[in-house]
């Protein structure tokens, strides 16, 4: 096997689709929560768990979140 690079600490992925109302209610939530905390702010949505972040992110994205480690 050939290294061909090395020293990644994250790997961000941008996704784009259609979600439900419902699930963009508990995002939106998710966020304020999060604003109002000062930190990232825990959502379970079916069998996912999403750390959800204060802000968006540049190019438009209103939302931030995380799988975890």
């Amino acid at each position: 096997m050939e290294l061909l690079y090395r020293g990644f600490d994250g790997l961000d992925l941008s996704l784009q689709g259609q979600i439900s109302a419902a699930f963009l209610e508990e995002l939106e939530a998710a966020k304020e929560h999060a604003q109002k905390s000062n930190a990232p702010t825990v959502l379970f949505w079916n069998d996912l768990k999403l750390e959800v972040n204060e802000t968006g992110s540049r190019g438009g994205y209103a939302f931030t979140a995380s799988t975890g480690h």
